[in-house]
């Protein structure tokens, strides 16, 4: 399954798990474009692309399900440019190197910059914090 159906059906299953309808029209800027099913920000409580749902720090050189997840939702969530690598060209290949570091810094500081009530550490570190904001409907952290 390409990340941009598995995002769409993860997007589709949050929504309906929360009780809420989809539409096919006016696609969320956060939704790949090659998808037509979306949901708005608004409506998505906690984002996930269906690759890993813990909170265990994810770093510079792993290269699992968890740094796929990350890059997923840098990408098609946040709006993230990882470059062409993996196999949909998105940048998600579960490889955390520079890219996704300088990513992760970026929405990091991003973050930091918008006055949530909790501050991320601009490391490249995905911990606790960067994780609840990576997934939170706004951005901010909730723990």
């Amino acid at each position: 399954m390409s990340v941009s159906t598995r995002f769409a059906a993860a997007c589709a299953a949050t929504a309906l798990a929360a009780g809420l309808g989809l539409t096919a029209a006016g696609t969320a800027a956060a939704t790949p474009a090659s998808t037509s099913i979306s949901a708005s920000k608004a409506q998505v409580k906690s984002w996930s692309c269906g690759f890993y749902s813990g909170t265990v720090e994810t770093v510079y050189g792993n290269n699992n399900d968890r740094v796929r997840e990350v890059q997923c939702l840098l990408v098609y969530v946040w709006g993230w440019n990882l470059g062409s690598t993996g196999p949909d060209g998105d940048g998600v290949d579960g490889d955390f190197g520079g890219k996704t570091l300088a990513a992760v810094k970026g929405f990091q500081t991003w973050d930091n910059n918008r006055g949530c009530s909790i501050r991320l550490t601009v490391d490249g570190r995905v911990g606790t914090h960067t994780w609840s904001a990576l997934r939170s409907d706004n951005g901010c952290p909730t723990v």
